[in-house]
C-alpha cells in the first residue's frame, strides 16, 4: 500500500477526511514505532586497513554477519555506534539490521513487510482520534489494537520456516 492507500483506509475508518499532511506526519510515526520488529536489512561493502574504527551505516542497529572477499565469516570483529573494527585488512561484505526509513510522500510505499501495512492504517485512524479527543476510548482501543497486531506480524515473519530435528528415545 501506498500513504496514500494507508489515508484513504484510514479516513474511511473514521469516517472523515485526514488531511495529507497530518497523514504522512502519522504514517512515519507508525513506522518509527515499529521500528526494530519491521526486520529490515541491509549490506555494505567496506575496505579497512585493519584494527580502526570503519563507518557502517547512522541507522545501524546490529551486525547480523560479516563476510571477508573470499565468502568466509569473520567473527573476530567489534560493534558500536554505527561502527566496526575489523582485526584485519580487506574487504569485508557486512549484513546488518536498520531502522525502516521514514516515506517523503504519500506515493512512496513504506520499505515495511505488506503484513504491517493493515497496522499503519489502525495507527493512523487512533492518530487521529486522539488527536480530536485525546480521551477518546476508541483511540485508545485503536491504538491496543495497533501494538498487538504490530506484534503479531513480527512473531510471522519473525519464524523460523527449518525443519525441526527431533531425537526420537526408544
Amino acid at each position: 500500500m501506498t500513504g496514500r492507500e494507508i489515508l484513504e483506509a484510514a479516513s474511511s475508518f473514521v469516517d472523515e477526511e485526514i488531511d495529507e499532511a497530518d497523514g504522512l506526519y502519522a504514517i512515519n510515526s507508525a513506522i518509527a514505532e515499529i521500528g526494530d520488529m519491521a526486520l529490515i536489512y541491509d549490506n555494505i561493502t567496506i575496505t579497512t586497513k585493519g584494527d580502526r574504527w570503519e563507518f557502517v551505516a547512522d541507522d545501524l542497529l546490529n551486525i547480523v554477519e560479516i563476510e571477508d572477499n573470499h565468502g568466509n565469516l569473520i567473527h573476530n570483529y567489534r560493534e558500536r555506534n554505527g561502527q566496526v573494527k575489523l582485526v584485519y585488512p580487506g574487504r569485508y561484505n557486512i549484513w546488518y539490521r536498520r531502522l525502516p526509513r521514514p516515506i517523503e510522500s504519500l506515493d512512496d510505499t513504506p520499505e515495511l513487510h505488506a503484513a504491517y501495512h493493515p497496522c499503519l492504517v489502525t495507527y493512523l485512524a487512533y492518530w487521529f482520534k486522539k488527536k480530536d479527543d485525546d480521551e477518546n476510548p476508541d483511540a485508545n482501543f485503536l491504538y491496543e489494537k495497533f501494538t498487538v497486531d504490530v506484534r503479531r506480524v513480527f512473531s510471522q515473519i519473525n519464524r523460523k520456516r527449518t525443519p525441526v530435528k527431533v531425537r526420537v528415545v526408544r
